[in-house]
C-alpha cells in the first residue's frame, strides 16, 4: 500500500485541498473521509488506513476554514469534497463517509455510496449542540466569528432524497437533537 500527501486536488473556486491518500495495490473504488467541524485530516487516518485495508483508494482531505486548506470556512465547503470525489473516480464508483460536518457535507454530495456519522442535520441546535459548535470546536478553525457555523449549517439545503446506499449512524448518547435529525433523515 501506498501512502501519499496530495497537491493536485483543486475546488471549483481554485483552493488547492490539502489531502493524504492511501492507495491499494488494486484498487475496487474509492473513499473521500470528512472530518467534523472543527477537526483535521490527520484524525481521520486511522479509519482512512482501515478503509485502504479493504482495497479502497482512501483520501482523508481539510474542509476550508480546517488544517492547511488556504480558504476560510465558508459555504463552498461542498466543493472540497467534491472535488475529492471527482479526483477518486480514476479508481471507479467512490463513496463518502463523514463524521459530524463532513457527515453533512457526505449527505449533500454526488458519492455513490453515503456513510454519515452523526451528521450536522438539525436546524436548530440544542443549547447543548450550539455551546459544542460555538465553544469547544472553534479555536483551530479560521472563520469570521464563533457563530458562524450555526449559519452556514443553517443555510444548507436538508440532504437530497438520491437513490443510493446510505448509511446514517449516530451514538446512543449523542445530543437529542441530533438523534432526532438522523432519525428524521432515515424516515425521509
Amino acid at each position: 500500500m501506498e501512502f501519499t500527501r496530495l497537491t493536485q486536488i483543486k475546488s471549483k473556486d481554485g483552493h488547492g485541498i490539502p489531502a493524504y491518500l492511501f492507495l491499494p495495490t488494486s484498487p475496487a473504488a474509492g473513499v473521500a473521509v470528512a472530518h467534523g467541524y472543527g477537526g483535521g485530516k490527520e484524525q481521520m487516518l486511522g479509519l482512512a488506513a482501515r478503509l485502504a485495508e479493504r482495497d479502497l483508494a482512501a483520501c482523508v482531505f481539510d474542509i476550508r476554514g480546517h488544517g492547511e486548506h488556504p480558504a476560510p470556512l465558508g459555504p463552498a465547503m461542498l466543493e472540497d469534497l467534491e472535488a475529492t470525489l471527482a479526483f477518486l473516480r480514476r479508481f471507479g464508483r467512490v463513496a463518502a463517509v463523514g463524521h459530524s460536518l463532513g457527515g453533512r457535507l457526505a449527505l449533500a454530495c454526488s458519492a455513490d455510496v453515503i456513510v454519515a456519522i452523526s451528521p450536522a442535520l438539525p436546524q436548530r441546535p440544542s443549547e447543548e449542540g450550539r455551546a459544542m459548535l460555538t465553544h469547544f470546536g472553534s479555536t483551530p478553525v479560521r472563520a469570521q466569528s464563533r457563530e458562524e457555523i450555526l449559519g452556514l449549517l443553517r443555510a444548507m439545503p436538508p440532504p437530497p432524497a438520491i437513490p443510493r446506499p446510505t448509511l446514517l449512524l449516530h451514538a446512543a448518547g449523542d445530543v437529542p437533537s441530533l438523534i432526532e435529525g438522523v432519525r428524521a433523515a432515515a424516515s425521509g
